[in-house]
């Protein structure tokens, strides 16, 4: 259903109703250009927003990240597009998500909130598995990162199918320079305490200059590659761990009954396996383990 009212030198707003699935508002100013759009998901009633710019909210099953990064891409890159188009006069989005695919791994029931003002894009996220702040600037030159601060992130290697399609493949080369902590960091199930990472973007993929988790008695502290070709991944990483007691090392990776209590220990590991740095597993892994207790 379309429905506007046409008038000769007048604003203009044009509403758009797709069943119950989407509501959609058109402003216009009265040369009848375009400077807002509001949209809703859902059924529940629009509201009006009249600052200029994209405006979207509502309840979506299913987003995927890599299908918006032509939009929160470099400004450079859009330096033969008008300076007062739709998306440079500022972004908001308040949305409830059931399912968030961002980095090749699926986040269940986020509320996310997306703010473009002039300078940066800023990300809210809040869930069970991810919540904090994610901040990319608009202009990403003069080596400006990517930032995060997340309360929490947990993550889970994703099952992977025969005949799964490429679409949303991540290209690892294609991932900007990133620097940020998470306070919580659990990844398959093992809480490693306090997680920071820095990266930087290589020809082929993506250097991570320093991954390390910190919790009481643990430290682990690594860097390492990710590296992409047209066919596979490739990870490969040299790991440092060192536990005050080989008990606290033994029941983070989920040794409920450790056989050793004591014993200061320290852990070298040179690992690599095919995919990306979230598909790590033991089963998966190649490489050299020394160990002193």
């Amino acid at each position: 259903k379309i429905t506007t009212l046409l008038q000769k030198d007048h604003a203009q707003t044009v509403q758009i109703e797709y069943a119950d699935i989407l509501r959609s508002e058109l402003l216009l100013d009265a040369q009848k250009k375009l400077h807002t759009i509001n949209m809703h998901f859902g059924k529940e009633q629009l509201t009006d927003i009249i600052k200029p710019g994209l405006h979207i909210s509502g309840n979506v099953d299913r987003l995927v990240a890599t299908e918006w990064w032509d939009v929160i891409k470099p400004r450079e890159a859009d330096k033969n597009k008008p300076a007062n188009g739709i998306i440079q006069s500022g972004v908001s989005l308040q949305l409830q998500v059931s399912s968030l695919d961002l980095l090749s791994q699926d986040f269940s029931d986020v509320a996310l909130s997306i703010l473009r003002p002039e300078k940066i894009w800023e990300f809210d996220l809040l869930s069970d598995n991810i919540s904090g702040n994610i901040q990319i600037p608009v202009d990403r030159k003069n080596n400006k990162l990517i930032s995060f601060q997340l309360d929490k992130l947990e993550l889970t290697p994703q099952k992977r199918f025969a005949g799964d399609g490429e679409t949303n493949r991540v290209n690892p080369a294609d991932i900007p320079a990133i620097e940020g902590t998470a306070k919580e960091f659990v990844f398959n199930n093992m809480n490693l305490g306090e997680m920071y990472l820095k990266t930087n973007p290589i020809d082929n993929g993506l250097a991570v200059d320093q991954l390390s988790f910190s919790k009481e008695a643990l430290d682990i502290n690594g860097s390492g590659n990710w590296l992409s070709t047209l066919s596979m991944d490739k990870s490969r990483f040299d790991i440092n761990l060192h536990a005050d007691k080989m008990e606290t090392m033994l029941t983070t990776f989920g040794y409920d009954e450790t056989p050793v209590k004591k014993g200061e220990t320290e852990l070298n590991l040179m690992a690599e396996w095919m995919g990306s740095p979230m598909d790590f597993s033991l089963e998966k892994m190649n490489g050299t383990l020394d160990m002193k207790i």
